[in-house]
């Protein structure tokens, strides 16, 4: 191959990888374009063109071609004006020209005849109809991002508010603080946000973009960055007939642009909190079958954080006005949530290796796993029951037997006996090992009247859904350590007992997960 042919070849894949990198750069980026034009209606070709940004000042300038047409583009979004100037011409400028994300705003010029010193000046108006581009989007205005309630400042529960967007997880924000991998606040994995059907297509097969590239994460089609609501100029949708620029995806286009600096220094700082002495009561669910009113779970959570702005000035050496800009958001949400929650726990009897109060084992027995034998060699496996034969079946409590008679050759016995027979000698039959886990566990102290389990021999409690106790969740990183210390600190003394209920949250990838083990009291 020829030096000529390998540069060759290096040129074109430099002009497919620069054309390939100014299509996707338009993705966060407008582009304005016209035609100019003399008061007969003929093409001016040669028209100077100078559009400048109303918050920076920065300025790109271009001409018309041979047939009066221009085309500005990589324009940062915002208002715009745009001076049109031409020798034996009026200069006309068009002012407060509003240049959107990802489209094609056009501005077509007609020039007067005249004099330089004299200058027509007009105001833009709104396209009625989109003649460029043919997608068919929808774009949030920046001050319904801002205004807007969001359930946990959400920004991608603004896709709700577009036509042919359905969630396909049920109501957002409907289960705060649990199952967060599910699809509900907080939603670590953007899960729940991502996984939105439009037009019918299939859930989740949509691409989102951020200040023009590709949003998405590993998981699934899972949006991978999720900005502060403070921190977005627009967002916009796109959901039919997709130009060009947008590909890989069978569902909607969904394109968020942060916002940028500007020669005047601006920002905000904030905080949003919820906490459950201000949340309205459920009368559905905040009364239980007696009347009585189940108090919310104890919630606190707090979104705060700010956004900063402006040109980059590093005094004496550097001044970015009109050139150098910045912005900058942070964010942090910090949530603490604690409920009661139903639970089962042993009863006094079931402590002490008597389950008569429990009707599966009334009626279909205990069995000593130490009497397994087999397979035989129909490979089956043979076991005996605690209890006593029936009448003329010495062999009754086998379970052949059993299911044979269908349990009526069996005594079945609801207490485990004390010790127990095994081939490698008698063990006892309450483990030792066992009964301290047994025991770690709290008592009974809640009757639920929803429950349709019979109750216990002591006539207060049933046998299942007996406990009630706190479970907490914290979204917070240092509630993980400080749990942890307390967890040690607690198994360290081993002098003070009683019970606490915990919950403990790994990682805020992973959902939490309610353990109700009785640990010594800390105090």
């Amino acid at each position: 191959m020829s030096r000529g042919q390998t540069l060759f070849r290096a040129l074109t894949l430099l002009l497919f990888l620069s054309s390939a990198t100014l299509l996707h750069a338009q993705l966060n980026r407008g582009v304005m374009e016209g035609l100019v034009t003399d008061p007969q209606g003929a093409v001016m070709p040669g028209a100077d063109i100078t559009v400048t940004a109303l918050d920076t000042n920065v300025t790109v300038s271009t001409k018309t071609n041979s047939a009066g047409y221009y085309r500005v583009v990589n324009l940062v979004p915002g208002k715009y004006r745009a001076r049109f100037v031409a020798v034996g011409f009026s200069p006309l400028e068009i002012t407060d020209i509003d240049i959107p994300a990802g489209q094609v705003i056009r501005e077509d010029a007609q020039l007067k005849v005249g004099t330089t010193r004299t200058e027509v000046k007009v105001t833009a108006e709104a396209a009625l109809i989109q003649t460029a581009a043919s997608n068919f989007s929808t774009d949030v205005q920046t001050r319904l991002i801002q205004d807007m309630p969001l359930q946990g400042r959400d920004l991608q529960q603004l896709v709700f508010l577009l036509p042919g967007v359905n969630p396909t997880n049920g109501p957002p924000g409907s289960n705060f603080g649990f199952n967060s991998q599910d699809g509900t606040f907080p939603d670590p994995t953007h899960a729940f946000g991502s996984d939105v059907s439009v037009n019918g297509g299939t859930p989740g097969a949509n691409a989102w973009y951020l200040d023009g590239n590709l949003n998405l994460s590993n998981i699934g089609q899972n949006i991978a960055v999720n900005p502060s609501p403070d921190a977005v100029s627009e967002f916009q949708a796109i959901t039919n007939a997709f130009a060009a620029e947008y590909s890989s995806t069978e569902g909607g286009v969904f394109n968020v642009v942060l916002k940028s600096g500007a020669n005047r220094v601006h920002g905000n700082v904030y905080e949003f909190v919820r906490n459950d002495a201000t949340n309205a009561r459920n009368p559905f669910t905040s009364i239980d079958a007696l009347g009585q009113v189940i108090k919310d779970r104890q919630l606190r959570y707090n979104n705060f954080g700010g956004t900063l702005g402006g040109p980059v000035v590093l005094p004496h050496l550097y001044n970015g006005k009109n050139k150098t800009f910045f912005f900058f958001s942070w964010d942090t949400s910090i949530l603490h949530l604690l409920g009661n929650q139903v639970f089962t726990v042993p009863t006094a009897a079931m402590r002490t290796g008597d389950f008569s109060e429990d009707p599966d084992a009334v009626s279909n027995g205990i069995w000593n796993p130490y009497s397994t034998v087999g397979p035989d060699a129909n490979g089956l496996f043979e076991r005996t029951a605690f209890g006593t034969p029936a009448a003329g079946d010495p062999d009754g409590c086998l379970a052949s037997h059993v299911e044979a008679s269908g349990g009526t050759s069996c005594n079945f016995a609801t207490q485990i006996p004390a010790t127990i027979s095994t081939p490698n000698g008698t063990r006892p039959g309450l483990d030792p090992v066992a009964m301290f886990f047994m025991n770690t566990f709290p008592l009974p102290n809640y009757n639920d009247p929803l429950s349709s389990c019979p109750m216990a021999n002591t006539g207060t409690y049933r046998v299942c859904d007996n406990y009630l106790g706190a479970v907490g969740s914290s979204q917070d990183p240092r509630s993980h350590f400080k749990t942890l210390w307390n967890l040690l600190k607690c198994l360290t003394k081993p002098e003070r007992s009683g019970t606490m209920i915990c919950a403990l949250e790994l990682s805020p990838l992973f959902s939490v997960r309610p353990c109700h083990l009785p640990l010594p009291n800390c105090g």
